[in-house]
């Protein structure tokens, strides 16, 4: 919704203002199964895609300015593309490793930079998010949250999984695409 009132405010070249507003208007429900993460997760990245493809014309476009420029690309590299080539990394690298294309070493080192960047990943958005808005009880919340280390190598695989089913699926390409005939 908000990528639609960038793109209509900015094809009329009206003046406008969109703010963050940091207090939640609803929460998320967390699912409490793995399969209904699963779907909440696919749902979600099916939204991105089809909000990404269905505004390809803001894309780099310096007429959109920020969002045409910064955000459209972030969240095409980074959250649309990021994660099938994170998950490629986790598949090639022990297979490099058992073929002997890396040295126990080099992989060693890309399984702790991994962790490494999940775990700076994870502890950083939830120490700022507590800093910023103070949303949980207790600093006993806070480490329960920290300790989710490793939920970026799993949300990786739901997050790819759901880009392979939108291309071969033809009902869901065209959901997921909305840009292509």
């Amino acid at each position: 919704m908000v990528v639609q009132l960038h793109e209509v405010y900015r094809r009329k070249k009206q003046k406008y203002r969109i703010v963050f507003v940091p207090d939640p208007i609803c929460w998320t429900l967390v699912p409490e199964t793995f399969s209904a993460l699963s779907r909440q997760r696919r749902r979600w990245h099916r939204g991105l895609m089809q909000v990404l493809f269905g505004h390809l014309k803001m894309f780099l476009n310096p007429r959109y300015g920020g969002i045409g420029l910064f955000a459209m690309p972030y969240y095409f590299f980074f959250e649309m593309l990021g994660p099938i080539v994170e998950l490629a990394g986790y598949i090639l690298v022990p297979i490099a490793l058992f073929l002997g294309l890396i040295s126990l070493e080099s992989f060693l080192l890309f399984v702790a930079a991994a962790f490494l960047f999940s775990a700076i990943l994870s502890v950083g958005g939830v120490l700022l998010d507590e800093r910023s808005y103070r949303p949980y009880e207790s600093w006993r919340e806070v480490s329960i949250l920290i300790l989710k280390l490793f939920d970026r190598i799993s949300l990786s695989w739901l997050k790819s999984q759901d880009k392979l089913s939108c291309i071969n699926n033809a009902k869901l390409f065209h959901q997921c695409f909305p840009a292509f005939p």
